[in-house]
């Protein structure tokens, strides 16, 4: 193991001890830093995407998407349709200005022909369900979570209502 990674490593080890400490002892302490490491996260890949749109380069990480609606303007409505866990959806709340995500799930164990890696035991949809639902909380009127079919919601919004639509998900008739 070369040496840089062996400091690496120990730096890891002690940067999620201090937070540990931080978020049991010091809770006030743990979410400025927090907000303040986001802040820091959200001006770094705002100016990585503004410089790539300048070059006329393509954005190589989906991570990039919330900081573009950021560039682009866009603070309206969007949607995420495939949220699983939620991740994405938070990371769209975190770093974008939009006025309402709408997260659209439908959380369902399906049959033996819908062949996705997701495809779970309905108790496991649940607690993505659950797990999503808490996770994405503390943003409030932000976000919107629909446990439906894309094709089940998309009838509640009215064509030119959403500024964006991020699918990730497997089309099918169902």
């Amino acid at each position: 193991m070369a040496h840089s990674d062996t400091w690496k490593r120990k730096r890891e080890r002690a940067e999620h001890t201090l937070n540990a400490f931080l978020k049991n002892r010091l809770p006030f302490l743990h979410a400025g830093m927090r907000a303040l490491r986001l802040c820091v996260r959200k001006q770094l890949w705002r100016r990585e995407v503004t410089n790539r749109l300048r070059r006329n380069q393509p954005l190589t990480n989906r991570s990039h998407l919330p900081v573009l609606l950021s560039v682009l303007g866009l603070r309206g409505e969007g949607a995420e349709v495939g949220v699983l866990n939620g991740y994405f959806s938070e990371l769209i709340l975190m770093y974008s200005d939009l006025s309402v995500l709408h997260s659209i799930d439908p959380w369902h164990e399906f049959d033996g022909s819908y062949d996705d890696k997701h495809n779970a035991l309905q108790c496991e949809q649940d607690e993505r369900h659950a797990f999503t639902c808490k996770r994405l909380a503390p943003y409030g009127e932000r976000s919107r979570i629909h446990r439906m079919t894309s094709r089940e919601a998309a009838p509640a919004f009215a064509d030119g209502s959403l500024d964006f639509v991020y699918i990730i998900c497997i089309p099918t008739n169902a």
